[in-house]
């Protein structure tokens, strides 16, 4: 989350947390980051993650959120954003 400046959490709920954060390269643009909590660790909650990704790169509609980038960090990690 180097390129993020996080601003506030948004929630928290059974597979993660979504914050509000502003993008350090373009500091006029304010996204939406869910971190996966532990999808790193459970085999069942990375599905979750990765179905989850999956869907949101198909989905082309103006009531669902459009996913920027997905990406793991160096600890295994996972962020949609």
């Amino acid at each position: 989350m180097e390129r993020y400046e996080l601003l506030v959490c948004c929630g928290t709920g059974s597979y993660g947390s979504c914050y509000k954060v502003r993008d350090k390269r373009d500091p006029g643009t304010v996204w939406c980051v869910k971190a996966f909590k532990e999808a790193h660790t459970d085999s069942t909650a990375l599905r979750h993650a990765m179905r989850e990704t999956k869907l949101l790169q198909a989905l082309k509609h103006p009531n669902i959120v459009h996913l920027q980038e997905a990406y793991r960090t160096e600890s295994q990690r996972i962020y949609l954003v």
